[in-house]
């Protein structure tokens, strides 16, 4: 070998060992924050070259090895090249010259608190909440630039018309768990009207088998305001089978889950805007598979303490999804 190919090997190696250590600087972040609600859009979620059908995408701190604060999530996505082309579209941010994909979902989501024993109020825990939204959500992909603009309307209900205590009651009472008595102080019904955008750029590719993305939502409504700064390593053959771990900023305004709806305030307990905390620090690192008709993620997620007195926090999930070809 001469002089020349052997810096070149030099060079690529300490590349490799660059990414890497990057990557475990990553992980070990994530072991140390907590949890955060389903991401359904994401650079590491996406298809490479063709639409899913639908996806589903489950989440619950059991799989963590707790049951507080966010327990549970569902999310069933439905892509179609119909919706693409329904007054759907109209209501959602697309920019122009772009693959653009349209879809519909539904969640499912599930708040309470640190001991669900206790059937009387726990200042300085988390509030009981059930939600459930339908979102109408568009991803405009730009294949030149790398780049991917998302927007989502969620209209829903948060209170005890989401029927969060006798969902996870139901489940407790099949699989022999303790159930939860907290419900009765739950957060009263209120209207959730959101919308969202966010922008996702690739920064770098240096090798086939490793991508770096970085990206921005802004969130807006009477369920959550916020803004999220985030970035994703994804490492492997992202046409088939590869690891990521995606690290979040999240700076937080106003959250029902915790403050209470927006217009019905008779809820009998929620978090003081003083105990909010508005700087919240989230990761979700995971293994994705992609074949021909199918693909499968697990995926661990955490986030740093949301409100005074309380504790970060950490949930698991699996997403399966169907692709169209």
């Amino acid at each position: 070998m001469n002089y020349k190919s052997d810096r070149r090997c030099q060079r690529f190696r300490l590349s490799y060992l660059r990414i890497f250590t990057v990557l475990g600087l990553t992980l070990t972040v994530a072991q140390s924050i907590g949890a955060q609600e389903i991401a359904a859009t994401g650079a590491e979620r996406g298809t490479p070259d063709a639409g899913y059908a639908w996806r589903l995408i489950y989440e619950n701190d059991f799989f963590a090895a707790t049951d507080r604060f966010y327990t549970q999530g569902i999310y069933l996505e439905y892509l179609s090249p119909a919706l693409t082309r329904s007054f759907l579209r109209k209501l959602l941010y697309t920019p122009s010259g772009r693959d653009v994909s349209v879809g519909l979902a539904y969640g499912d989501e599930g708040y309470t608190g640190r001991d669900l024993k206790r059937a009387d109020i726990i200042r300085g825990d988390h509030p009981w909440a059930g939600t459930k939204q339908l979102h109408a959500f568009a991803v405009a992909a730009d294949s030149m630039r790398r780049r991917r603009v998302s927007t989502q309307l969620t209209i829903g209900l948060i209170g005890q018309g989401a029927a969060g205590r006798e969902i996870q009651t139901f489940i407790h009472e099949r699989t022999g768990n303790t159930i939860p008595q907290g419900w009765g102080n739950q957060i009263r019904n209120d209207v959730i009207l959101n919308y969202a955008v966010g922008i996702e750029q690739r920064l770098l590719a240096p090798t086939p088998s490793v991508e770096l993305w970085t990206g921005a939502q802004a969130r807006a409504g009477t369920f959550q305001t916020s803004l999220a700064l985030s970035g994703t390593m994804m490492i492997g053959r992202m046409e088939r089978l590869f690891v990521y771990a995606a690290p979040t900023v999240r700076f937080a305004g106003y959250d029902a889950t915790l403050q209470g709806g927006l217009f019905n305030r008779s809820s009998p307990y929620t978090i003081p805007a003083r105990d909010m905390r508005r700087l919240v620090y989230g990761e979700r690192y995971g293994l994705v598979y992609r074949g021909r008709r199918m693909s499968l993620e697990f995926f661990r997620a955490r986030s740093s303490a949301e409100f005074a007195g309380g504790s970060s926090h950490a949930t698991g999930g699996i997403s399966v999804g169907m692709i169209r070809r």
